[in-house]
């Protein structure tokens, strides 16, 4: 019993070691620029915000001008939706990413 108790902690000690995002100071100073708007809730935030954080600014450093500036536009045009439409996208978005085969709705 105690072995099975010292497996446990053994797995749940090394998935939180593995999920563990850096802290506002562990950031390097590119990131801490990047991140500057986030500075004071940094060390606050939830290991994966800050996680999706982190991808997201990695893939925008990846993309090209013409999909940074494609991306930029396909924002604007979600800002301008209506806080239903875009509830509405969001779940359509969240169905696709967990599998499923749906058409999200399209603002004329």
């Amino acid at each position: 019993m105690k072995a099975v108790w010292l497996v446990l902690l053994l797995l749940c000690a090394g998935m939180g070691v593995a999920q563990a995002q850096p802290s506002w100071s562990e950031l390097t100073p590119a990131q801490k620029q990047q991140f500057a708007r986030y500075a004071q809730q940094w060390d606050q935030m939830s290991s994966e915000r800050r996680s999706r954080l982190l991808e997201n600014h990695q893939r925008w450093q990846q993309m090209s001008p013409e999909e940074r500036s494609d991306a930029r536009k396909k924002y604007a045009k979600f800002k301008s939706l209506e806080p239903e439409e875009r509830k509405a996208l969001r779940e359509c978005y969240q169905r696709r990413k967990a599998g499923e085969k749906v058409d999200c709705p399209r603002k004329p």
